[in-house]
């Protein structure tokens, strides 16, 4: 009982000086009373300034660590020592072992007042940005001729009464999908941006409009636009790039037989679906018996092991006026490969398909138009699957072990040549690779003779590759290309839309993997940076959303820079 007493006179003791101490700072201060307020001449002379003060009778509210105590100085910015108190608090810095007495830290320096400063680490220097919209400008720089091509499309409007060049509203809703727009009026409703945004599409655009195309009058153009028109401009693009041997760094390395041949691969998305009839659709019965249409593209596009999508040409999967059977991915299929055959006629492909076109007719184009191949091999498949496995569990000297590459876990890789197997009425030869992990197990059913030494980089870089097509699909749908968004449904609009939506996938891409950003941040910061900086342009803006916002916002509040490039000559990097 002693022991509390002497415990509570203590605290009466710690009270009375610091209320003492209270009054004096005051006092030192010039003047009022112990809570804070001035004297009634000061009061006076800032009410006629104009400044609100509360009334006499009753003192302001004063936080409880705003008040004046020991450990604060008189203009309250920081405490005069290290806060005390507390069985687990000490007074001073916690001292290392080589320095028993503490006090300052290694790499810190004194204050004027003689105490340590806290020790922290240098921040970082941030490195410059860039006028954003000036990423526009990777459609003319990479496609000089874009200008000529949109101009020689065949106009569907009538002539007579046509305000806008076609050519602007198809770079007008390229810049939407650029931009990540979720809807055609957003980029027109916002009113603060409407004479930097014309400004900048004229720029971009080479015209002179004085007013924003409303988004009813680009609809109306992609309704009646034919989609063979768009579908053509996006086969030049990726032939230019071919030509001109910017895409060099995505043909297939370390494998013998396919060394110099791009990877395509190809499968179907669905873009759109409705309980109302749609256009140029296919249908199937819901769940509920109700029938639900779709739209529906088979995409072919070019891949590589550092994930670029380079979109190529799409087949639309469409029922005809009168059917007895729905068009499918099979028979699109067809359609799409002799198309791709008479567009690159000299260009060596590898074809990467799921085992749904593990059929006769696909094989028979393939052979035909000297391709390889490489098909996933799933549980539909079943005839030659169960041949496969049987081959390759009783051949056992075609097997080695090492690691995944890319989950690090242990794995087994056996393949087996010269597979004969009959598809319809026609006998094809085919070679099987096969890889086990944990829980996992993989059969690709190739073209290419597996060689012991490159049956990993065969597997590694060419087979397990078709799964990028699924990565393109999913930035198309989720990160701001807004495929599966109803833009128009009437006519030939969500063919459109959609052909708008991969011509904005070849320029995102450009855009990410060339040198285009780091040669802008060194033009445009050249007082900041003296060289080109060598790292990805993801790094800088840290996701695709970033990309797409700050390329928005920028086209709306700053003009293009008049940097002239057209001597520039961009790295294109799939690192």
């Amino acid at each position: 009982m002693k022991k509390r007493g002497n415990q509570n006179g203590n605290a009466k003791v710690n009270r009375h000086d610091e209320a003492q101490d209270r009054r004096e700072n005051q006092e030192s201060r010039g003047g009022g009373d112990v809570h804070g307020r001035l004297p009634c001449g000061e009061a006076l002379e800032v009410r006629e300034a104009g400044l609100h003060l509360p009334p006499h009778g009753e003192a302001p509210y004063c936080a409880r660590g705003d008040k004046q105590g020991r450990g604060q100085d008189e203009e309250r910015l920081r405490a005069r020592r290290h806060g005390g108190g507390g069985p687990g608090l000490d007074k001073g810095v916690q001292a290392r072992p080589e320095d028993p007495q503490g006090g300052e830290r290694h790499g810190g320096a004194a204050c004027e007042d003689g105490r340590p400063r806290r020790p922290c680490r240098r921040p970082k220097e941030e490195e410059p940005g860039i006028n954003d919209g000036d990423l526009s400008r990777v459609i003319t720089h990479f496609f000089p001729k874009m200008h000529r091509w949109l101009d020689s499309l065949a106009d569907p409007r009538q002539q007579g009464k046509v305000v806008y060049p076609l050519r602007l509203l198809v770079l007008a809703v390229l810049l939407q999908r650029l931009s990540g727009s979720p809807s055609g009026r957003r980029l027109e409703d916002d009113k603060r941006g409407r004479p930097l945004l014309l400004d900048n599409l004229n720029s971009i655009a080479g015209t002179r409009m004085e007013y924003i195309p409303h988004s009813d009058t680009i609809k109306h153009l992609m309704e009646g636009l034919r989609p063979c028109e768009l579908e053509g401009v996006l086969v030049r693009m990726a032939s230019r790039l071919i030509r001109s041997r910017v895409l060099d760094c995505m043909r297939v390395r370390g494998v013998k037989r396919l060394e110099g041949c791009f990877l395509v691969a190809v499968d179907g998305v669905t873009v759109h679906t409705s309980r109302r009839r749609l256009e140029h659709s296919i249908h199937r019965a819901s769940r509920d018996g109700e029938r639900e249409y779709m739209v529906a593209k088979l995409q072919a596009s070019l891949v590589c092991d550092g994930r670029i999508r380079i979109p190529l040409m799409a087949e639309s999967i469409e029922n005809e006026a009168e059917y007895d059977k729905q068009d499918c991915e099979l028979k699109a299929a067809g359609r799409l490969l002799e198309r791709l055959k008479a567009a690159f006629p000299r260009t060596r492909f590898v074809i990467l398909l799921d085992g749904l076109y593990l059929c006769e007719r696909v094989l028979d184009i393939c052979r035909r138009s000297k391709w390889h191949y490489s098909i996933t091999i799933n549980e539909g498949a079943s005839a030659f699957l169960d041949k496969a496995e049987r081959t390759l569990e009783a051949d056992g000297r075609r097997v080695f072990r090492g690691d995944d590459p890319r989950t690090g876990l242990s794995r087994e890789v056996s393949y087996v040549n010269g597979l004969k197997h009959s598809f319809g009425d026609t006998e094809f030869t085919l070679n099987a690779i096969r890889m086990k992990t944990q829980g996992c197990k993989l059969l690709y059913a190739v073209s290419a003779h597996v060689h012991k030494d490159e049956a990993a980089a065969l597997l590694d870089a060419v087979s397990r590759r078709r799964w990028q097509i699924e990565e393109q699909f999913k930035v198309d749908k989720r990160h701001g290309l807004e495929l599966e968004h109803a833009f128009g449904n009437t006519g030939n609009a969500a063919h459109n839309f959609y052909l708008v939506a991969q011509l904005a996938q070849t320029c995102l891409e450009l855009m990410l993997h060339s040198g285009l950003f780091r040669r802008l941040q060194m033009m445009q910061n050249r007082d900041r940076i003296t060289r080109v900086i060598d790292a990805p342009m993801l790094e800088w803006y840290r996701s695709i959303a970033v990309v797409m916002d700050r390329l928005r916002v920028s086209l709306m509040t700053r003009p293009l820079s008049d940097i002239d490039m057209t001597g520039w000559r961009l790295g294109f990097s799939s690192a």
